[in-house]
């Protein structure tokens, strides 16, 4: 029976709308709202955050293209096979994981119940991956006992899942203006250092959203058609150099298709839809689950915050976000380049295409609202750089269990967490 329940609750938590859904659903309810309120509310939140998703996994579409393109060109190898290496250990292990994520997720109920920390993660694919990492670190430092496994991955679980949503609140705010929700992703590290260079800098007047635009070039102010002309532009750029280069089978091989212009085309509005699609969904869930969360707030956990996925931040910078993306990955092919160059790498690392947007062009909103655009240049600069030096230490630590899950998603606070847990699983094993 126990392990029934368990199981439904587990895939829920899986599908992200569906446990957000819940969330407002239990909100509404002892708010004692009204049962056709309460049926609006859910599914209007639920629909919300598929429409996010999906203009995440549009926006992710769009540019793998552009990631196979540097991939081929800069990687010191190939990616790993997630199905032969995550896929088992999920397997062997996924009892043990879900148990973990379900303890530190009712721990942080109670933490948020009874202390100042008052942060309620809900980002749901994360909840799950982080309990992943953390036992895969203790396997690989030599843990076998079930009950050990689960006590070191709960600690750091619930370590994680309470500071981090924690100390991006503050920040959060001062972007927002308001305290209805936090951040709880892999970003913060980022978010952190890019508000820490933001202070240094200290000129936010010198916003990157208030760029001066000539009046002839006055559509440019729309950022739907400026992130698909930068995005069109950077594929052609690319595609001009490699042929140039006698490279064109890299171009063609990408997925831009045998006539890359059109398919350059595509991709770069594509971008701009998916960036449509994907704040469309940020506004419509976040006006439904703040609303919602305060019933469990004022009924259960009195002041406390939901904290969610990193695409409600991209309405307040969105050229941040669009130079920061760009100037990451222009930092980070570098450092893999000299990197290998210099055969300083000992494991293969592939560009991060999809952590350079989602988890350092964030930071130059942050760097940007803190110290203007100069501190979001630095940021994104900056965050290149350590997204690969992160990846390329932590990917060792657990090479023979997860290591491909960091290989394609690390180089954030997965890899930070990952170095955590190792120091000590070293010292506890």
């Amino acid at each position: 029976m126990l392990q029934s329940i368990m199981d439904v609750l587990i895939s829920i938590i899986r599908q992200p709308a569906l446990f957000i859904g819940l969330i407002a659903l239990l909100g509404l309810v002892v708010q004692g709202k009204k049962a056709s309120d309460v049926v609006q509310g859910t599914i209007k939140t639920i629909v919300g955050m598929i429409i996010l998703l999906q203009g995440v996994s549009i926006v992710i579409g769009s540019i793998g293209p552009l990631s196979n393109i540097f991939a081929n060109l800069f990687s010191t190898g190939q990616a790993g096979d997630w199905g032969t290496s995550v896929g088992p250990f999920m397997v062997e292990y996924g009892t043990l994981i879900g148990m973990v994520m379900l303890a530190a997720f009712v721990g942080n109920l109670v933490v948020a119940r009874f202390t100042k920390f008052k942060s309620i993660y809900l980002t749901g694919n994360l909840l799950i991956w982080f309990p992943m990492l953390f036992i895969s670190v203790a396997v690989e430092a030599g843990m076998t006992n079930q009950v050990a496994l689960f006590f070191f991955a709960f600690i750091f679980d619930m370590l994680l899942i309470t500071i981090s949503p924690q100390l991006m609140r503050p920040l959060v705010k001062k972007l927002t203006g308001s305290e209805d929700f936090t951040i709880g992703h892999t970003t913060a590290p980022f978010c952190l250092m890019g508000a820490g260079i933001g202070k240094l800098i200290n000129k936010p007047e010198e916003s990157t959203e208030d760029l001066n635009i000539p009046k002839s070039l006055d559509f440019l102010r729309s950022t739907t058609i400026t992130s698909g002309l930068v995005m069109i532009i950077l594929y052609f750029i690319l595609a001009i150099i490699l042929f140039a280069m006698g490279r064109g089978d890299v171009v063609t091989s990408s997925g831009l298709g045998q006539y890359w212009y059109t398919g350059a085309i595509m991709q770069g509005l594509t971008f701009a839809a998916g960036t449509v699609v994907l704040l469309h969904g940020v506004r419509m869930m976040l006006a439904e689950i703040v609303p919602a969360f305060k019933g469990i707030s004022d009924k259960f956990v009195p002041g406390a915050i939901p904290a969610l996925d990193i695409p409600l931040v991209f309405p307040y910078g969105q050229n941040a976000l669009m130079i920061g993306f760009i100037i990451s990955m222009i930092t980070s092919v570098a450092t893999i380049f000299i990197l290998g160059t210099l055969g300083l790498l000992t494991v293969v690392v592939i560009p991060l295409t999809v952590a350079c947007f989602f988890d350092v062009a964030p930071a130059a909103i942050f760097a940007n609202k803190y110290g203007g655009r100069k501190a979001a240049y630095l940021t994104a600069g900056l965050g290149g750089v350590l997204m690969i030096l992160l990846v390329a230490v932590t990917i060792p630590m657990i090479s023979n269990t997860t290591g491909t899950f960091l290989q394609l998603y690390g180089g954030n606070e997965f890899s930070i967490w990952t170095a955590i847990a190792n120091f000590f699983a070293n010292i506890f094993a």
